[in-house]
């Protein structure tokens, strides 16, 4: 990733952060390929979804932001889960 992406990158993931109310950090380390996309299509159905980050530049997004505090979790394969609605709306079938 050049430096004209990662910049591209950070903006458009601070874009996000200010426009959902819910943020949650989500570790999905020894989660299947299947079960990740899975996960991914039931949060779209309720408006959320996740993305799975570059934890180096999502601390950076995250400085300044309403969930600057977060930045501690973003160690090891994570991702981030984001709705418009509080994280209590989210369609979870199970904890992986």
């Amino acid at each position: 990733m050049n430096r004209e992406q990662k910049n591209t990158y950070v903006n458009d993931l601070k874009t996000v952060i200010a426009a959902n109310e819910g943020i949650l950090v989500y570790h999905y380390e020894g989660i299947t390929v299947k079960d990740l996309e899975s996960l991914r299509a039931k949060m779209r159905e309720s408006g959320a979804f996740l993305k799975i980050t570059k934890n180096r530049i999502t601390k950076i997004a995250l400085k300044g932001s309403k969930a600057e505090k977060l930045e501690k979790f973003f160690k090891g394969p994570t991702a981030i889960a984001c709705s418009k609605a509080a994280t209590e709306n989210y369609p979870y079938g199970y904890i992986y």
